[in-house]
């Protein structure tokens, strides 16, 4: 009795291991795709979309209540993205109930133009696993105000860490739009940046490599899996940097891990040094 109880206790407890495993890996796919489905809205890679939504889906418009259907959103990231310098996530909730996920949280944008600038969409996102893929069945919006700064105080690590993700994604726009007057702006005159192994490039060499060409209207990028950190008047963002589009009439996708330093230049953020080093892709 006792080595069948044993036995039946040891399965139990590795059941509930594969399944604390099992929803570990879940919530970072949640919140991943949560976070390429935000910055789609700004970058129009409606790909995620794609993918996370499912056929079935459901949702309620943030400005009159109206349902749209997945193609409905997935035709209004394309006819409105051009509207918006950045939208990223500021924070994600997960919560599991067997085969099905709630993941709430929200996100923060600016538009080019219009009235408000700034602001946040606020969300609540049901998630279903079928047939081994987790998609978004249901999802509901709503308009608030911008997170607020702590007046008078410019060491608030919170208002820090949110006004460097929000310049890293104009930072990111940018680069899209071959904006050098806005590439100026964000990097400081002594910024350097460094490929993997090769020589590195000082601001106006960088600005001229990124703004060289034309525009590609299939490049995305897409920032994901950011760890930022603040001291003062220093910060230091680490992550991941998927860029897609099509290269000799093919389609790619390359993935960077990047670091980024960032200083506080009289009351302004602005980038400092960067390195990027690109992922190996599995054969």
């Amino acid at each position: 009795m006792r080595a069948l109880f044993l036995i039946i206790a040891t399965a139990l407890s590795m059941a509930a291991q594969q399944s604390t495993t099992s929803n570990a890996d879940a919530e970072r796919y949640i919140r991943d795709s949560e976070s390429q489905w935000a910055e789609a809205v700004a970058n129009g890679d409606v790909s995620v979309v794609k993918r996370v939504l499912a056929d079935d889906f459901i949702g309620v418009d943030a400005g009159d209540g109206h349902l749209y259907p997945k193609a409905e959103a997935i035709s209004w990231i394309q006819d409105h993205h051009t509207e918006f310098v950045f939208n990223h996530v500021d924070e994600v909730k997960v919560r599991f109930y067997g085969n099905s996920a709630v993941a709430q949280g929200s996100e923060s944008w600016e538009r080019r133009r219009g009235e408000p600038r700034r602001g946040r969409f606020v969300w609540t996102d049901t998630w279903v696993l079928r047939n081994g893929q987790w998609r978004i069945v249901a999802a509901e919006d709503l308009i608030a105000p911008p997170l607020a700064a702590k007046a008078g105080n410019s060491d608030d690590p919170s208002a820090a860490k949110q006004q460097v993700q929000e310049l890293e994604q104009e930072w990111v726009a940018a680069e899209h739009n071959h904006d050098a007057a806005a590439l100026r702006r964000i990097l400081d005159d002594k910024f350097v940046a460094s490929f993997g192994a090769e020589k590195p490039y000082e601001k106006e060499a960088f600005i001229k490599e990124i703004v060289s060409g034309d525009v590609d209207p299939t490049e995305s990028q897409t920032l994901t899996d950011r760890t930022v950190t603040i001291d003062h008047d220093t910060a230091v963002v680490v992550g991941t940097d998927t860029q897609r589009g099509t290269r000799k009439g093919a389609p790619y996708t390359a993935v960077y891990r990047y670091t980024v330093i960032y200083i506080r230049r009289n009351g302004q953020w602005v980038a400092i040094a960067e390195h990027l080093v690109e992922v190996p892709q599995a054969k």
